[in-house]
């Protein structure tokens, strides 16, 4: 079982029978991401079985689906950088108040 059955998809694409996932995977060094596409076809008796082979036009689809997987994941990356510099900030404000506090509570006591 890989570590992809274990988790869901960052972004999830779909253009007829063509889909691109999208997953986020943490490494040493943080996040990266990777992603999979996957074409689909009908067999004998009906079942959706996956293909990693593409006729021209699902070809097309999946060059269509893997760039807007590529924008998905700038995306991400650019929302993940946000939330981090808001917190970095917020811990360096809640760090300089607690000093402040700190300071303003002993000022002048044990003198």
């Amino acid at each position: 079982m890989s570590s992809h059955d274990k988790q869901r998809p960052e972004i999830s694409l779909r253009d007829g029978t063509v889909k691109a996932d999208v997953w986020r995977n943490q490494g040493e060094k943080g996040d990266y991401f990777n992603t999979t596409l996957t074409n689909h076809y009908r067999d004998k008796q009906g079942n959706w079985l996956p293909t990693n082979s593409y006729s021209k036009a699902e070809l097309a689809k999946a060059h269509n689906l893997a760039g807007q997987a590529y924008n998905g994941i700038l995306e991400i990356e650019a929302s993940d950088r946000e939330k981090r510099q808001k917190q970095r900030y917020l811990n360096e404000r809640d760090g300089e108040n607690a000093g402040a506090h700190f300071k303003s509570a002993h000022n002048g006591h044990g003198r």
